[in-house]
């Protein structure tokens, strides 16, 4: 068992502004935000003591200060013109699951050593492996630097923007293997040595994503009209790696109808593939990916009076189905369906 204490204090200062000059009105805002972050794991591990196997109590303390400022500016150019700038700093802590100070060999090298020792180790039998999962007391939090740039067009009909956006990402927090030297328990109490491919998440170093962003809005006769968007992405880790989660290409299409008291709205979204880590197949994470896939939603709602509203919705219309495969789709891991979903509501104000 572990146990993971975790108090967050922070203050935040912010100065609004706005003026004209050169043809341009803009406005903005700075903003400096301290916090301080402290962390009290505690847990156990199992350590050789004259000979025997036992197990001790650990715990790990630590506290981190950081300042993060912010800018953000619009500048308006007329005629539904609008310029953009971002740029901030902000601090992603662990989760409280990564910290726990837990080690945790696969269960079949437990009962092995348990029933046959040392000859567990010399001579596995087939099927045993040595690797394990755990968590990382000493992780520190990430810091990521963002900066956004976007252009904006605005009219009574249609609305264009395109969006260009950079990130990097100090202490990046990714799960590793490294070998570990642990201590095994026998039935007779006797401790044993094993090197273990332990899986933790750590502190990797640096990852960047560098991406860009655009969007339309269309409005058509009789109440039709269509948003659409596209995202592309480019992540990496300073020695080449993608980072986990992030699809280089994104887009949907949402064309809706607006009449009267009703309003329909569809949406086809897809994504490309990712790369993924996780213990799929039990004792020890490993990198896999996550197929590209496509998903379709639709919603509709009626107003029936002023204070009621009748709503109908639908998700993966396509059942789509998400798989992970490693290396190649010929080598499936896992097949994951959530299939077709259905749902009814009435909505009624006083």
């Amino acid at each position: 068992s572990y146990g993971v204490q975790e108090r967050v204090d922070a203050a935040y200062a912010r100065l609004d502004f706005e003026g004209s000059g050169a043809g341009l009105v803009w406005s903005g805002n700075a903003g400096l935000r301290l916090v301080r972050a402290r962390t009290h794991v505690e847990g156990a591990r199992m350590i050789e003591a004259q000979g025997r196997a036992e197990v001790r109590p650990v715990a790990h303390d630590s506290c981190d200060t950081r300042l993060l400022p912010s800018l953000n500016l619009a500048a308006d150019m007329g005629d539904g013109r609008t310029l953009r700038l971002a740029a901030s700093r902000s601090l992603t802590r662990p989760s409280l699951a990564d910290l726990r100070a837990s080690t945790v060999p696969a269960s079949v090298l437990i009962s092995a050593i348990s029933v046959r020792g040392q000859a567990a180790v010399d001579r596995p039998e087939p099927g045993v492996i040595f690797s394990g999962v755990g968590g990382n007391p000493a992780l520190t939090p990430y810091l990521a630097t963002s900066l956004d740039l976007s252009y904006e067009i605005t009219g009574r009909r249609t609305s264009f923007s395109v969006a260009v956006f950079h990130k990097t990402i100090d202490d990046f927090i990714q799960a590793e293997a490294a070998t570990e030297t642990l201590v095994f328990e026998t039935r007779t109490g006797v401790a044993v040595h094993a090197d273990v491919l332990m899986s933790r998440p750590r502190n990797v170093g640096r990852a960047r994503i560098d991406g860009v962003e655009m969007g339309v809005h269309q409005r058509l006769a009789g109440g039709l009209g269509v948003w659409a968007n596209a995202t592309w992405t480019h992540s990496r880790l300073a020695g080449g790696e993608r980072l986990t989660g992030v699809s280089d290409l994104a887009w949907s299409i949402n064309p809706y109808l607006e009449r009267g008291p009703l309003a329909v709205n569809l949406s086809w979204s897809w994504r490309s593939a990712f790369r993924s880590e996780a213990d799929l197949q039990g004792g020890g994470v490993s990198a896999f990916v996550i197929g590209p896939a496509g998903y379709m939603d639709a919603q509709a709602t009626y107003r029936i009076d002023q204070r009621t509203r009748l709503s109908i919705a639908a998700t993966n219309l396509t059942d789509t189905r998400d798989l992970a495969y490693e290396g190649s789709a010929a080598r499936l891991l896992q097949l994951g369906s959530a299939g077709r979903q259905f749902s009814l509501g009435l909505e009624f104000n006083w």
